[in-house]
């Protein structure tokens, strides 16, 4: 129990010291943090040990809505994955404590800085830090400075047939993969030629990236297993077994993100 009263005292003097010289808040919880992850030693102190800590401070009057027994587990998970304030200190003020709390809980440690520089850079609310995690969850990529976003977008009998890529101010709308699969099966027998694309008339600007080339060819052809060249019908056959579209492009998308940020995705 007398380690757990010097974690309570050691705690009380950062919180006091901290105040004192109104020091950012997210520092603070750092260094309690950092306090309760050197004494945190389940085989040394019990299991329960940040819970006797929690149980003390209460009967300090030390509780509110951080300084919990979630929230001492939150400054310990929080020093641990930002253990060297040099480094990270200047990105770590920036942010609120509820915006940590989504990065901890939502984004994996390899992607972490790459995510307190974006959530910095664009000076994200926690609302937006939360949907910007989902759209992430679901495959959707960003990247500071270069937002790569994918949206729905509602067409044939409501049904979600194109997404939207959207590169800086550059925007495309291309088949999703399910759309995909049914333009794989046009037959060339029955397919009206006035409405394929020429695929004469198709651009490709070679100065933009690479997954840019590929979406403005996707969205200019319209359908990339059938167009015409001329006045002949073309039909593109793929190998059977090749990776789906999305797959590749996600590949290629992650392949430019590692070499221009230095993440590594794998």
């Amino acid at each position: 129990m007398r380690t757990v009263n010097t974690v309570i005292a050691n705690i009380e003097r950062i919180i006091r010291f901290s105040n004192d010289r109104q020091e950012n808040i997210i520092y603070q919880y750092w260094k309690v943090g950092r306090e309760l992850s050197r004494k945190n030693s389940v085989n040394k102190f019990g299991s329960d040990f940040i819970g006797n800590v929690t149980i003390g401070m209460k009967k300090k009057g030390i509780e509110d809505k951080v300084y919990n027994r979630r929230g001492l587990y939150r400054m310990i998970q929080f020093y641990e994955a930002y253990s060297d304030w040099d480094i990270y200190g200047e990105h770590l003020t920036e942010i609120n404590w509820s915006s940590h709390i989504l990065l901890l809980d939502g984004i994996e440690e390899r992607d972490r800085s790459f995510w307190l520089e974006l959530c910095m850079s664009k000076k994200y609310s926690v609302r937006k830090i939360k949907e910007r995690i989902e759209k992430w969850k679901e495959g959707v990529l960003f990247r500071p400075g270069n937002e790569i976003e994918l949206l729905q977008i509602d067409e044939v009998e409501e049904k979600k047939t194109h997404k939207k890529y959207i590169f800086d101010k550059n925007v495309y709308v291309i088949p999703t993969q399910a759309e995909l699969d049914r333009m794989k099966k046009t037959d060339i027998l029955k397919v009206d030629k006035n409405e394929l694309v020429d695929i004469k008339n198709v651009y490709i600007d070679e100065s933009l990236p690479i997954y840019e080339r590929i979406c403005s060819f996707m969205e200019q052809v319209k359908n990339p297993y059938c167009y015409k060249a001329g006045n002949i019908v073309v039909k593109v056959d793929y190998a059977e077994d090749a990776p789906a579209f999305e797959e590749l492009f996600g590949r290629i998308i992650t392949k430019q993100i590692e070499q221009e940020t230095g993440l590594s995705t794998e």
